[in-house]
């Protein structure tokens, strides 16, 4: 039988890619932008759009959070918050809209910025098209202390752009092998292309603190081992049928069932991304400048 370090230990996983590193975004502005989380996975059904809806609940009891749901042509955020968006950020890409007129209010005043549901052309947009949602952001950083970035599973152009631009990036596992393989993928990317990028692993689903803190040993150690970096542990999310009771309500399980051993997880994740303004500011570019920088690198 196949171990996961055997896995990674094929050469076409454990080596790094060759291209060119694309430009890291602490790079030139005084002032001190919008902190950007982007929440991805190597694979769907790891629970990535169940956290970033938890946490965005959880941040903005304090500060002004919005999600964009980035998985563009099939998101499924506002099915969480069981909203029913008239736009989306198609109108954006379109020009019928400015970002803040698809803003639809989520639980505790989050605003979300919608995906598409079903139009699979948002799925892999041109650069041009990035470029005019790139541009629409720009507003952001007046409008939102924290942006979640809810990413499609995966690597594509499109998830890459969003997790190279984003502050801090968390990577959800289960401790099936095939999910902890490809968020290994994602983790490897991330840090060849960028290598100061701040990535952490979170674990969900664990069945015991002991099955998750194994998960996270077995990603830390190939990390580790073939690409000289420690991964960090960003929290281990038990396996709690609380949190399938709240999605069927359509209501987040923080707030549905705020003492379940998920929520209590979900909440501990939140304290660690830190205060918007709390301590120096690092200097950095505006978040809409970052991306607007990735997709004129020649590697990306």
């Amino acid at each position: 039988s196949f171990s996961f370090s055997s896995i990674v230990e094929s050469p076409a996983l454990a080596r790094a890619p060759s291209r060119p590193i694309l430009p890291a975004p602490e790079m030139a502005s005084p002032a001190r932008p919008l902190e950007v989380v982007s929440i991805s996975s190597g694979k769907g059904g790891t629970g990535k759009s169940v956290l970033a809806s938890n946490l965005g609940v959880i941040l903005a009891a304090s500060a002004r959070v919005t999600i964009l749901d980035a998985d563009l042509g099939l998101g499924n955020i506002h099915i969480l918050y069981n909203l029913m968006p008239r736009f989306n950020a198609s109108h954006v890409i379109s020009g019928e809209k400015r970002l803040d007129e698809v803003f639809i209010r989520g639980p505790r005043g989050v605003n979300v910025i919608p995906g598409g549901s079903g139009i699979p052309e948002l799925a892999s947009l041109n650069a041009p098209m990035l470029g005019v949602l790139a541009d629409g952001m720009s507003t952001l950083d007046r409008l939102a202390d924290f942006l979640i970035i809810d990413t499609p599973g995966g690597i594509d152009r499109q998830s890459l752009l969003f997790l190279l631009a984003s502050d801090q990036v968390l990577v959800v596992t289960t401790d099936d092998i095939t999910a902890m393989t490809d968020a290994y993928a994602v983790i490897k990317t991330i840090f060849s292309r960028r290598p100061g990028a701040s990535a952490v692993l979170v674990v969900n689903q664990a069945r015991t603190e002991a099955d998750g803190l194994e998960t996270y040993h077995k990603v830390a150690h190939v990390t580790r081992k073939f690409l000289a970096r420690d991964l960090s542990l960003g929290g281990i999310i038990p396996l709690d049928e609380s949190v399938e009771r709240s999605v069927a309500r359509r209501v987040p399980v923080v707030l549905s069932h705020p003492e379940s051993p998920a929520a209590r997880a979900m909440t501990s994740i939140a304290a660690r991304l830190g205060t918007p303004g709390a301590g120096p500011a690092r200097p950095r570019q505006p978040f809409a400048a970052r991306l607007m920088g990735l997709l004129s690198a020649p590697a990306y």
